[in-house]
């Protein structure tokens, strides 16, 4: 609302006087600038002027007090019509307020009301009110999403089996010292899943690039043997199930790399006091991108190399 108080006009009857002077004055005590005849119109004033153009004319809210009273008043009936062509031009909210038995008027009878009984405690009617006004709910905060859905909403379009079989193979890829995790290492710890939605999740990681697969030797139910993280999938998916920085680690192995010419895992790894598998996956990244070169022999695990050097487009990366 600004600084400005929303300003709310009062349409009531003579007789309920008492009733409206007091629910005002709570209004004003909430920074509603309510709007009430007997305070605004001085003598000398021209009521049209005063009621239809400074009240009504600006109000952001028509409250109507419904009651024996004032439903039989021609003058609430012009008001209130007055009102409802602002709602349409304007969209003036009308808050019909009821505060005794009396017949709703046709209409108002497509708009919510609130019943108030003057003689006792309204406190959460004058609520309602106050909200209706400024635009807030009452209805409760929405909590945090559960853990087990928030990783479904957050990687991409995968579904809730998907990413669990994805969580488990980057995890064991951490925390194994095989390359590869197989087939068989799925089915125990997914005995609840189909084979058959173990094989697709599988196909949709090969499709995506997020795995690299071996199928030969593969054995039925199952259409694949093992299957192994790339690089791109490892510095995708390690940050959201790992909480690992994989850029950082990418970014922090290639200008180690660059610096120091040709390197070993090992060194690679004890300079930046980083796991194995993660030296591993970064300078694999890099290579894919053709920013280093990697040697591979025999027996250099637990890393996929044996060596690495920056190409001259890692160089060129580290310097810009």
């Amino acid at each position: 609302m600004g600084d400005v108080p929303p300003k709310a006009f009062i349409s009531h009857a003579g007789e309920d006087k008492p009733f409206v002077l007091q629910f005002a004055e709570k209004l004003r005590d909430n920074g509603i600038n309510a709007w009430v005849d007997e305070w605004e119109i001085l003598p000398g004033d021209k009521l049209i002027d005063k009621i239809f153009e400074q009240g009504i004319g600006q109000c952001v809210a028509f409250v109507i007090i419904l009651s024996h009273n004032s439903v039989k008043k021609p003058w609430v009936v012009e008001e209130l019509d007055a009102a409802l062509v602002k709602r349409i031009e304007e969209r003036t909210k009308i808050i019909p307020v009821r505060i005794d038995d009396c017949e709703v008027p046709v209409a108002l009878r497509a708009t919510a009301w609130i019943n108030i009984d003057p003689e006792g405690d309204y406190d959460a009617g004058l609520h309602t009110v106050l909200s209706s006004i400024y635009g807030t709910t009452i209805k409760p905060p929405i909590g945090d999403t559960p853990e087990v859905f928030t990783e479904v909403l957050t990687l991409d379009d995968y579904d809730l089996e998907e990413t669990r079989i994805l969580e488990y193979i980057v995890k064991q890829q951490a925390e194994t010292t095989s390359r590869h995790v197989r087939s068989s290492q799925i089915r125990e710890a997914f005995p609840d899943l189909p084979a058959q939605v173990i094989n697709d999740a599988i196909e949709v990681f090969e499709g995506n690039g997020i795995i690299e697969v071996i199928r030969e030797g593969g054995m039925t139910p199952f259409t694949f043997l093992a299957v192994r993280v790339r690089p791109h999938g490892w510095v995708k998916y390690a940050p959201h199930f790992l909480g690992v920085d994989s850029k950082t680690d990418v970014n922090s192995v290639l200008t180690l790399i660059a610096s120091e010419g040709r390197v070993s895992g090992s060194v690679i790894s004890e300079r930046l006091n980083m796991e194995p598998v993660r030296v591993s996956m970064a300078v694999d990244y890099l290579d894919a991108m053709g920013r280093v070169r990697c040697h591979r022999f025999a027996g250099s695990a637990p890393y996929t190399f044996s060596g690495v050097e920056a190409t001259a487009r890692g160089r060129r990366a580290v310097r810009s």
